[in-house]
């Protein structure tokens, strides 16, 4: 695991950047500065609305080699890879049921 201090975020909402912010992690506004400063993976948690604008971001990211995780619900495989040419994407689906004891 990595410490706070190890970890870049974006996010547009001035709120959940404090929020970020005063637990340590490095926010920034802007999904590019995560991109340049991304080591290992980038996690794509976006609202659905967001997922191509985020998406845009990332595929301009030249010098990017993480690993795109994308948590964004609805948004296919192929979806990922037709918005971000060349990246190295993974999709994963949290499985809520299982972690309330209902699955």
């Amino acid at each position: 695991l990595y410490p706070p201090d190890q970890i870049q975020c974006s996010d547009p909402y001035p709120p959940a950047r404090e929020a970020a912010s005063k637990k340590g992690y490095n926010v920034s506004e802007s999904n590019s500065i995560v991109c340049t400063n991304a080591k290992d993976a980038v996690f794509l948690a976006v609202k659905p609305n967001c997922v191509m604008s985020a998406c845009k971001d990332i595929a301009e990211a030249e010098q990017l080699d993480a690993v795109i995780v994308s948590i964004a619900a609805g948004v296919t495989l192929e979806a990922l890879e037709n918005a971000m040419p060349g990246k190295r994407i993974v999709r994963v689906m949290p499985n809520t049921p299982c972690l309330v004891g209902e699955a």
